[in-house]
């Protein structure tokens, strides 16, 4: 687990709307590896605004990719892709930002 990621994780805009920060950050509850009542590790953490985390925690990890899908989002790349610019915050951005354009084409944020 990593709070300095969850901080960061926190400061950018929600995936799914672009809501300006704070977000929650979403543990992933459809990958890596959990227990009963056991979320997964901050690798798997996006954000989302509150309005979004509560909808997808809503759907359970049966549904939760095919959720994001129909945002057009692909959540595991997303994940992954902050993690691997994780502490990094400027980087963290710019994948938040390139993330947004794929999802949503010609609409500015």
């Amino acid at each position: 687990m990593s709070e300095e990621h969850l901080a960061l994780v926190r400061n950018l805009p929600c995936a799914v709307c672009g809501q300006a920060p704070p977000s929650d950050p979403h543990h992933l509850m459809s990958v890596g590896a959990r227990g009963m009542s056991v979320r997964s590790t901050d690798r798997w953490a996006v954000p989302l605004c509150r309005e979004h985390h509560i909808a997808v925690e809503r759907v359970r990890a049966s549904g939760e990719k095919q959720w994001f899908m129909t945002f057009n989002i692909d959540v595991v790349r997303l994940a992954e892709g902050l993690w691997s610019a994780r502490l990094n915050e400027e980087q963290m951005h710019r994948i938040m930002t390139a993330h947004f354009e794929l999802a949503h084409p010609g609409r500015v944020k």
